[in-house]
């Protein structure tokens, strides 16, 4: 074969080997994308996803820190809220990952009588909220029920002199301009046959017939929810309850599972369902 001959074989063979190359690529090969520090590596790996492999299934799992910016401009981690009880619970009123406390005070002022709840942020008192009436034993339960990485607060109060152990209940959450309350009503769960009520609020309930005589929050399949717990006179037994569990919803409190108890009191089954109030004082 001449010289010729193999330069001219030499520029096709040249030519079919870049059309090659960038046939593989819609945009073309582009060498500033490789990486040349071998340093860079070890980084790559280290954020890709877990993955677990078994026969034909492939599952991954990659779940990434999220975070949240304060005024100041300084990221912090938005962890989990767990449920705190007392009278003055420490939790993330505000979702920065500080921690705050709300306290709830009995207040008597000759004949006014009230219940005041306060929320304090990076140790000033931001909000306050008064609840009149004679009440006793008043207590906060706090976590985090609508998934927005800031405590909700679960107050109740028992209603003085009843002969029942009634409570009154309200849920509250912080926002710029104080305490906002969440809507007392109930939606509904056409897949459950026992009877539903229809609202927490005192009022409405006590002419529904639904008594309140305790509430805790509890987590279930990853969820903070709330428990209510009804004396049931339908059954004409003290010692027999309703216990709702029910989940926020945006424009209200879906009932997840509705279940009768008996002999609630004679075996002490409060203790648990009424848990951490029982256990912790």
């Amino acid at each position: 074969m001449s010289r010729k001959h193999k330069k001219i074989l030499f520029i096709i063979t040249l030519v079919v080997i870049m059309l090659m190359g960038c046939g593989n690529s819609e945009e073309g090969y582009n060498s500033a994308d490789a990486i040349d520090d071998p340093a860079q590596m070890p980084e790559m790996v280290e954020n890709m996803p877990e993955t677990t492999q078994d026969s034909n299934l492939v599952t991954v799992s990659y779940l990434p820190e999220t975070t949240q910016e304060t005024d100041n401009g300084e990221a912090v981690s938005a962890g989990k809220i767990e449920i705190d009880f007392g009278t003055e619970p420490r939790t993330d009123l505000n979702g920065d990952g500080k921690e705050d406390r709300v306290r709830v005070m009995d207040v008597r002022s000759g004949d006014a009588a009230y219940i005041q709840i306060v929320a304090n942020v990076d140790g000033v008192d931001v909000a306050i909220k008064n609840f009149d009436g004679h009440y006793s034993g008043a207590t906060l339960t706090t976590g985090d029920l609508s998934g927005n990485g800031r405590a909700d607060v679960l107050l109740k109060r028992g209603v003085f002199g009843s002969n029942y152990g009634a409570t009154e209940i309200s849920i509250l959450h912080l926002e710029d301009e104080g305490w906002v309350e969440y809507p007392y009503n109930f939606i509904p769960n056409p897949d459950i046959p026992l009877r539903c009520p229809v609202s927490f609020e005192p009022d409405e309930s006590w002419m529904n017939g639904d008594y309140y005589v305790g509430a805790t929050l509890f987590e279930k399949d990853g969820m903070t929810m709330v428990r209510f717990i009804i004396l049931d006179y339908e059954e004409y037994d003290e010692d027999i309850v309703r216990v709702i569990e029910a989940s926020w919803q945006e424009e209200g409190w879906y009932i997840e599972n509705v279940e009768v108890v008996d002999n609630y009191y004679t075996e002490e089954k409060y203790v648990d369902l009424e848990a951490p109030f029982y256990k912790i004082r």
